[in-house]
C-alpha cells in the first residue's frame, strides 16, 4: 500500500519549452477594460475563456484569462493546472504572463512546472495514470490579470481517430467572453446537438475545413437550486460527436470484449476448478465468485481507461476494474451456456443518455447483461457480497445501457428496481412507573439495504458496530446502556440481514415542565427521521431530488406496568411522491405505534415541492408520542371499584325498566291498517331489524367492559382541580346516565319491533331522534371543551360519526312516519294478544 501511494503521488520532473500558438489558431480578441466591480465577493472574474479544438492535428487548445479582485482571489487563483495523459497526449505552453497596470509580465518558468501523478479516484481505488502539471504563480496581486494558454495534443487510440467533446456555455461564475470553435477536415463530418436553448454555431466553410464556432458574450452565473438531482443541468450545452449511431460504438468496442475460443476453454476449466466444490448454483456461484474473491482495483492508464484486461489474466491476479470484472463474469456465464455480455452505463446521469449524440465517452461504469430465457437479468459485479438468487439480485437503477453484443443497434432501457425495505421493531418493558426499562431493537433489512449492511458487517468491527448504534440511541436516552451483545443474522439465499440490539435504560421518565408531579415518556422513531425530514427549498424553478430507495416500517412496542387510558389512532398521508401511515393500536397493557414510510418518486416538479414539504410538516406532528403520569393522583385511593357509580347504574335501570313496563302496556294506539292487509317484517325493515337488535348488546359490551366509569382513578383524573376536567367529568356522567336509560329503551323497542305493536313506530322515531342529539351535543361539547386532547384523525372520526347518525336519523324518521308497508306491519296491540282474565286485569288496574 506504502509503494501505490508513493507511486500515486510522485512527481515527475519534465521540462517543457514554450512554443507558438498553433498554426491554425484563430486569435480572439480580448476586452482588459472590462469591468468586475460587480464581482468583488467571487475574488476573481473570467474575462476570457477560449476553446478551439482541431480534429486534422488532434490538438485542443485552451486559454483562460482571469482578473485577481480580492485577496481571497489571490489565495484560490495562484495555481494553475493542467491535466493530460502522457500515454497517448503531449502537453505545449504558449505562454503565462500577469497583467499588472497595463505591463506584460512573463511568468513561463519551465524549471518551476511541476507534474505529479494525483489520482482523483484514489478513494474508489482506481489509478488512472494522468498527469497533472502546476504551476505555482508567484507575487500575484489584487487587480493582477493571469492569462495563460496551451495546448494538448493526441486522441485516445481506442477511439481510432474519432471526435466527440461536449461544451457547457454557462457556469456558476460570470464570464465575459466564451468562444469555442471546432475546426472539422472537410472531408470528415461531425454530428452536434443543442440542449437547454443553446444558440446554434456559426459555421464558416473554408477550402479545406469547415469552422463551427460557439461565442458568447456577458454571461451571467447559474445558480443552481438546493436538492437538485444529480442528472440535471439547466446550464445549455452542446454534443459534438463523429460516431453516427450507437451500433458504431458497440461495433468498434466488442472487438476488445472478446477472446478467442482457446481461452474460453482456459477459462471454462479453470472456473470449474475454482467451484467444483460449490453446492451453490453455477450461475449464482459465478456472480458471487467475481463480486466477492475479485477485487476491485483498476489502473485505468492511457488506451486501458477504456478497454478491458483479458478475464484470464483478471483471473489469475483477482483484481479488476468495472470493466475488468464485467467482462470476466459475461465470460463465465458464457462457459455455464448462458447469454451474457458486457454493458455500458452511467451510474449518476443515466436518465439523460438517451437523448444525447452516440459517445463511448458518455458512459462511466460497466455491468452485465444476462439472457435469462424470458426477461433479462442485470448484475453489476463491483457490489459485493450482495444476496439473494440471481433474479432477485439488487441492480441500481442506470436507466439505460449500452450492451456490447453482435446486433445490438440503440441504447437498452433498463428495469427500475423497486425499494426491498427495512423494518424496524423497538420493544420497550417498562419495570414501574418512574423507573427503567428494557430496550430491544430487531432490524431486518432486505433487497439492497441487506447488501449495504452485510457489507458493513463485513468491514468493521463488531464492538465498534455496537459502540456507533449505542450513540445513536443517546441522543434520546442518555441513561441507556448495553444489556447483552448484539447479534446478527445473515439469510444471504434470501437476501435478509437481521441485527438484534439490546439495552437497558436507567430511567426512561422525564420531568415535566409544567408540572411538578407530571412525569411523561416520549416513543420517536429516531432511526426514520432523516427520510422524514427533507431538505427545505423556497420557490423553485428546478427539479427536486428525492431518495427512490426508501421503504421503512418503524414499529415501537411497549409493555406497560398498567392499563392506560389510550385510544387507537390512524394517520394517511397520500401524494404521487411517497406515502406515509401512523398507526397508534392498543389492547391490555400492550401500545404498539408503526410509522410506514416509503418513496414513489426520485424528483418532483417544481410544482410539486411545496405540497410536498407542506405534508412532511404534517407527518413531522405525529413522530413524537406521549405518554403521561400524574403523581399527584397516584396517591388518592384509585384501587378497586367506584361503587357509587355501580349503584347508580343499578337505580337506573330499575327506574328505566319500571317506566318501560308501564309504556309497553299503557301506550297502545289504534291500528289504522285493516287487519287483512297486515304483513310481516320484510323489505327495508330488515335492516332495521338488525340495527335495533345490535344496539343492546353493543350498549351492553360499553358499560360492562368500558372500565373507567367504574374505576376510581377515572373520577378522580377528570374531577382533581389540578386538570381542570371539570366539564369532562360532568359530561362522562352524563353519557354514563343515557348509556343506562339508552340500554333498558333499547331492549323495549327490540320487544315492540318484533311483537309488530302499534306503539313501535312512533317509540323508534324517537330513539333514533333522541340517539342522535344526544351524539351532536357530546361531540360537540367535548370538542368545543378539550379540543387538545384529540388529535385530527379523532376529530375527523367525531365529525364523521355525526354525520352517519343524522343521515340515518334523515332516512329512517321519515319511513317509519310515512311508509305505509310501517303501517301495514306493526298493526299489533297489547289487548289483542292476551287472555280475557288478562285484559279485566289490565282494565281493572286502568281504571284505578
Amino acid at each position: 500500500m506504502i509503494c501505490t501511494l508513493l507511486f500515486a503521488f510522485k512527481a515527475f520532473s519534465q521540462n517543457f519549452q514554450k512554443t507558438p500558438n498553433p498554426n491554425w489558431l484563430k486569435p480572439v480578441e480580448v476586452n482588459y477594460g472590462t469591468s468586475a466591480s460587480d464581482e468583488q465577493n467571487l475574488g476573481f472574474y473570467y474575462l476570457l475563456v477560449d476553446n478551439q479544438d482541431d480534429l486534422q492535428s488532434e490538438q485542443f487548445y485552451r486559454r483562460t484569462i482571469y482578473e485577481i479582485t480580492n485577496n481571497q482571489g489571490v489565495a484560490e487563483m495562484s495555481d494553475l493546472t493542467v491535466d493530460y495523459d502522457p500515454e497517448y497526449q503531449k502537453l505545449f505552453f504558449h505562454h503565462i504572463r500577469i497583467i499588472r497596470e497595463g505591463q506584460i509580465i512573463d511568468r513561463f518558468e519551465p524549471g518551476k512546472i511541476r507534474t505529479v501523478q494525483r489520482e482523483s479516484n484514489l478513494e474508489r481505488k482506481l489509478y488512472d495514470g494522468r498527469l497533472t502539471a502546476i504551476i505555482n504563480l508567484d507575487d500575484v496581486r489584487e487587480g493582477d490579470v493571469v492569462d495563460y494558454a496551451y495546448t494538448v495534443q493526441g486522441y485516445n487510440p481506442i477511439h481510432q481517430g474519432k471526435y466527440d467533446t461536449t461544451f457547457t456555455f454557462q457556469y456558476p461564475l460570470p464570464i465575459d467572453r466564451y468562444h469555442v470553435s471546432v475546426r472539422v477536415p472537410s472531408n470528415e463530418t461531425v454530428n452536434y446537438k443543442l440542449f437547454n436553448d443553446a444558440r446554434e454555431p456559426k459555421k464558416v466553410k473554408h477550402e479545406n475545413h469547415v469552422l463551427y464556432v460557439w461565442d458568447y458574450k456577458d454571461l451571467d452565473p447559474i445558480v443552481y437550486e438546493n436538492n437538485v438531482p444529480v442528472w440535471y443541468d439547466p446550464a445549455p450545452y452542446v454534443d459534438i460527436s463523429q460516431y453516427s449511431s450507437w451500433k458504431s460504438i458497440i461495433e468498434q468496442y466488442q472487438s476488445h470484449y472478446s477472446i478467442s475460443a482457446k481461452e474460453k476453454n482456459r477459462l471454462k476449466k479453470e472456473a470449474a476448478a475454482i467451484w467444483a466444490d460449490s453446492k451453490t448454483d453455477p450461475i449464482q456461484a459465478a456472480i458471487q465468485f467475481v463480486q466477492d474473491e475479485v477485487r476491485y482495483l483498476g489502473f485505468e492508464n492511457g488506451i486501458n481507461a477504456q478497454k478491458p484486461s483479458q478475464p484470464s489474466l483478471v483471473l489469475e491476479r483477482r483484481f479488476g476494474d468495472c470493466k475488468d470484472k464485467s467482462f470476466l463474469l459475461s465470460e463465465l456465464l458464457q462457459s455455464q451456456g448462458l447469454d451474457a455480455y458486457p454493458m455500458l452505463v452511467h451510474s449518476a446521469i443515466g436518465k439523460t443518455l438517451y437523448d444525447r449524440l452516440p459517445s463511448p465517452n458518455i458512459f462511466n461504469h460497466c455491468v452485465v447483461q444476462i439472457d435469462m430465457g424470458t426477461y433479462f437479468k442485470y448484475i453489476d459485479p463491483t457490489i459485493n457480497l450482495q444476496g439473494g438468487k440471481p433474479e432477485e439480485i439488487y441492480f441500481p437503477n442506470y436507466h439505460y445501457g449500452l450492451v456490447l453484443k453482435e446486433g445490438e443497434t440503440s441504447l437498452s432501457t433498463l428495469p427500475l428496481v423497486e425499494p426491498s425495505g427495512t423494518e424496524i421493531t423497538e420493544t420497550f418493558t417498562l419495570d414501574k412507573i418512574g423507573g427503567g426499562a428494557l430496550m430491544e431493537v430487531t432490524t431486518k433489512y432486505m433487497g439492497s439495504d441487506a447488501d449495504s449492511k452485510r457489507q458493513e458487517f463485513s468491514s468493521n468491527d463488531k464492538n465498534q458496530i455496537q459502540q456507533s448504534y449505542l450513540n445513536f440511541y443517546s441522543v434520546l436516552y442518555p441513561r441507556i446502556r448495553v444489556d447483552r451483545p448484539m447479534n446478527y443474522e445473515d439469510s444471504r439465499a434470501f437476501n435478509e440481514f437481521t441485527v438484534s440490539e439490546f439495552y437497558a435504560i436507567d430511567s426512561i421518565w422525564s420531568d415535566s415542565p409544567e408540572r411538578e408531579d407530571l412525569i411523561f415518556l416520549e416513543f420517536y422513531p429516531i432511526s426514520i427521521q432523516d427520510y422524514l425530514y427533507p431538505t427545505s427549498s423556497p420557490s423553485r424553478e428546478m427539479p427536486y431530488a428525492i431518495n427512490p430507495n426508501i421503504k421503512v416500517d418503524h414499529k415501537t412496542i411497549v409493555y406497560l406496568p398498567e392499563e392506560w387510558n389510550i385510544q387507537n389512532d390512524h394517520v394517511r398521508i397520500n401524494d404521487k411522491s411517497f406515502y406515509y401511515a401512523h398507526n397508534v393500536k392498543y389492547f391490555g397493557n400492550r401500545l404498539e405505534i408503526l410509522h410506514s414510510y416509503g418513496s414513489l418518486k426520485s424528483f418532483l416538479d417544481p410544482s410539486e415541492v411545496v405540497n410536498y414539504l407542506e405534508k412532511h410538516k404534517s407527518i413531522q406532528q405525529n413522530l413524537s408520542y406521549y405518554l403521561s403520569y400524574d403523581r399527584a393522583l397516584a396517591g388518592m385511593d384509585n384501587a378497586g371499584t367506584a361503587w357509587w357509580a355501580i349503584f347508580l347504574l343499578v337505580a337506573l335501570m330499575i327506574g328505566m325498566a319500571f317506566f318501560c313496563y308501564r309504556l309497553y302496556y299503557r301506550y297502545d294506539p289504534v291500528s289504522k291498517t285493516n287487519e287483512k292487509f297486515t304483513r310481516k317484517i320484510g323489505g327495508w325493515l330488515i335492516l332495521v331489524a338488525i340495527g335495533l337488535t345490535l344496539t343492546p348488546l353493543i350498549l351492553l359490551f360499553e358499560l360492562v367492559f368500558t372500565s373507567e366509569y367504574f374505576e376510581p382513578s377515572t373520577w378522580s383524573a377528570v374531577f382533581h382541580p389540578a386538570n381542570n376536567k371539570v366539564g369532562m367529568g360532568i359530561v362522562m356522567l352524563f353519557e354514563l346516565i343515557y348509556n343506562t336509560l339508552f340500554f333498558v329503551y333499547s331492549i323495549l323497542i327490540v320487544i315492540l319491533f318484533y311483537q309488530r305493536r302499534t306503539s313501535a313506530p312512533k317509540l323508534i322515531v324517537i330513539f333514533y331522534a333522541v340517539s342522535t342529539i344526544f351524539v351532536i351535543l357530546d361531540t360537540v361539547i367535548l370538542l368545543s371543551l378539550y379540543p387538545d386532547l384529540y388529535t385530527g384523525a379523532e376529530r375527523q372520526d367525531s365529525y364523521i360519526d355525526m354525520i352517519k347518525m343524522i343521515i340515518r336519523s334523515a332516512i329512517w324518521i321519515p319511513y317509519f312516519l310515512l311508509s305505509s308497508r310501517v303501517a301495514e306491519t306493526f298493526t299489533k296491540r297489547v289487548w289483542a294478544e292476551e287472555s280475557k282474565e288478562d285484559k279485566s286485569l289490565a282494565i281493572s288496574e286502568h281504571s284505578q
